[in-house]
């Protein structure tokens, strides 16, 4: 496995456990005595059978030297891509995190029409017996691109799409 912070290789580790600048050893240097800022922390693991697969995540450094991870995971919990909903229905859309602590917030667009800014989890738009969320609401047929964009506490920038179906 080999392990990158911003972009430099800080080692290959070639045996279990995986670990970097565990406490009270050496090396790791660019692991040591972060300084507040975002980072992209990259693992690159090679397999045996000439597989290759990686992983990134971002976390942020602050002033206290505490890392705050920021999540990659997120995923349309309704509204999903392929989903159907009947004409003159609500859509409900609702897009989940994995650590929805680490979210600042979610605005949802639809065809390019900003539905509206969350803050607070659950991130739902169009709930069942709700207001507002109009462009949400009798439902005409049709194809319609929803897209979530994600703002991190990190800073980071992530965006979500997903295609549903109005049947006629």
């Amino acid at each position: 496995m080999d392990l990158y912070l911003n972009g430099y290789k800080v080692r290959r580790e070639m045996n279990a456990p995986y670990e970097w600048a565990r406490p009270n050893t050496g090396g790791d240097n660019y692991l040591r005595n972060l300084k507040a800022g975002t980072y992209r922390l990259k693992c690159v693991v090679k397999t045996r059978c000439g597989g290759k697969y990686q992983k990134e995540i971002i976390f942020h450094v602050n002033a206290h030297c505490a890392p705050t991870y920021c999540n990659t995971n997120y995923w349309y919990m309704y509204g999903k891509h392929g989903s159907k909903c009947q004409k003159g229905k609500d859509l409900y859309v609702k897009v989940g995190a994995e650590r929805h602590q680490d979210v600042e917030y979610m605005e949802l667009y639809i065809n390019g029409y900003k539905v509206r800014r969350e803050v607070n989890a659950p991130y739902e738009w169009g709930r069942p017996n709700g207001g507002g969320d109009n462009y949400l609401r009798n439902m005409k047929p049709g194809t319609y691109q929803l897209k979530c964009k994600i703002k991190t506490r990190c800073g980071e920038i992530i965006w979500k799409t997903s295609t549903v179906y109005v049947n006629h």
